[in-house]
């Protein structure tokens, strides 16, 4: 039997795709994870067809994973779909393969990593996502005003329109300097120090909620 026809195979590689498809939909980018994921699982139904095998044990194993890693965070990060998931996945690994199962060690290993997965790899990086003040979607930064909270030497932080943002300067600036924003990367503001004569609403740096 080719290696990839194995349960303990199949089975590795179906949760793997949608480890993939989970962590394209908690973090949705540039495409190519969704692309990876889908390929992932549509490459592993294909091979699943080449061997006995219960859809509706599939069906689970998706649904279970679907909940584990994706509900449970979405939802209030609901512990009880949590392990409503992670349950529904070890039946579904259970039931897979009729003729020759999947090793409950393999299933119980999955189950473990999944877990693990969920809480040192989609949390944080769902958890990022929501790190950005409400107001980063809907007002500019780029040539807004501010100050120095800690000495940028290239990395500190400012304060701009209220709220503190890490920030990079290709110049050391020291705590209380007035900055301007020039670019923004994700949430590490760029700046610069405000040249003399420069005029514009430093005292947004000083606005607090």
């Amino acid at each position: 039997m080719p290696i990839l026809l194995d349960p303990n195979v199949l089975y590795v590689l179906l949760l793997g795709s949608l480890w993939l498809t989970a962590i394209a939909v908690i973090t949705p980018g540039t495409g190519i994870l969704e692309t990876l994921g889908i390929a992932g699982v549509l490459g592993s139904i294909a091979l699943l067809t080449q061997v006995p095998v219960s859809w509706l044990a599939v069906i689970l194993i998706g649904a279970g994973t679907l909940s584990l890693l994706v509900l449970s965070l979405l939802i209030r990060h609901s512990l009880a779909l949590a392990l409503a998931g992670a349950v529904t996945q070890v039946i579904g690994g259970l039931l897979l393969f009729p003729e020759q199962p999947v090793s409950l060690i393999v299933i119980a290993v999955m189950a473990f990593l999944s877990v693990l997965y969920l809480r040192f790899v989609l949390y944080p990086a769902h958890h990022a996502r929501h790190l950005a003040p409400a107001m980063l979607d809907d007002v500019p930064l780029v040539g807004q005003h501010g100050l120095v909270q800690s000495a940028i030497d290239p990395v500190g932080t400012v304060r701009v329109r209220g709220e503190s943002w890490t920030a990079r300067s290709e110049s050391p600036l020291a705590a209380g300097a007035p900055i301007v924003v020039t670019e923004q990367d994700g949430l590490t503001l760029i700046v610069r120090a405000v040249k003399i004569g420069e005029t514009n609403s430093i005292e947004s740096g000083f606005a607090t909620h």
